[in-house]
């Protein structure tokens, strides 16, 4: 009975460790290389730092962050990206129905097939 009971302790143990240990990791690893990304951000003139009063601020990068230019090429940037996958499905959704497929759930068969 008493190696039943440990047992037991020792599944709880590895639950709270993969509950509370992983994500721990997983932050400080973050935090460690948010440093760094920071960093090489301000080094490329990605991000502004801090004394040029960026309009939004990133957390944790001591005040540097993007100004309306970079706001710009970044709406610019995902209004390309977007009408791009539009463009994209449109094509493909348009060969498909040419060929003579039918899409139907989960298979694809032809219209001519009996």
């Amino acid at each position: 009975m008493a190696d039943r009971d440990r047992s037991g302790d020792i599944v709880w143990a590895v639950i709270a460790a993969a509950l509370f240990g992983i994500p721990t990791l997983i932050i400080g690893s973050v935090t460690t290389g948010w440093a760094d990304a920071t960093d090489w951000m301000l080094e490329h003139h990605v991000v502004v730092p801090a004394t040029a009063h960026p309009i939004v601020a990133l957390p944790g990068a001591e005040g540097a962050g993007i100004d309306w230019p970079r706001i710009a090429i970044a709406a610019g940037a995902l209004l390309v990206l977007t009408l791009t996958i539009r463009i994209v499905s449109g094509l493909v959704a348009a060969a498909t129905s040419r060929r003579g497929f039918v899409e139907r759930p989960g298979r694809r068969r032809r219209l001519d097939a009996g």
